[in-house]
């Protein structure tokens, strides 16, 4: 990628010029999508409720697991679009090395039939 590359060497010549000693730049691309999904007053967890997330790496899809939460590892970093039911949020990809994951509380989300 271009960019990334003009970055890298952008960011490499002023740690070089600040510090008079050379450096290694390492940008990444990747990180992950991870939620802890509340109900719209933050009481109650998400748990076990499907969902989509639409964004840079395609289309993600699963179910929360007990604790309300989700997660999706080094995927393309941007802004997915999660739907839950008729619910629709727009998430970030968080950096690598991130220890917890963002909180949302998401408005009324329908039963699931079946």
């Amino acid at each position: 990628m271009k960019v990334e590359a003009a970055i890298t060497d952008f960011l490499r010549r002023g740690v070089e010029v600040a510090t008079g000693e050379p450096a290694e730049v390492e940008i990444s691309t990747k990180g992950d999508l991870w939620l802890e999904l509340r109900d719209g007053y933050g009481h109650d967890l998400l748990a076990d409720v499907a969902y989509t997330a639409d964004g840079p790496e395609g289309s993600l899809s699963g179910r929360t697991d007990d604790k309300g939460r989700l997660k999706h590892a080094d995927i393309k970093l941007g802004i997915y679009k999660l739907t839950i039911g008729d619910v629709k949020i727009e998430v970030p990809v968080q950096r690598p090395g991130v220890t917890q994951p963002q909180i949302r509380w998401i408005g009324h989300v329908p039963a699931e039939k079946g």
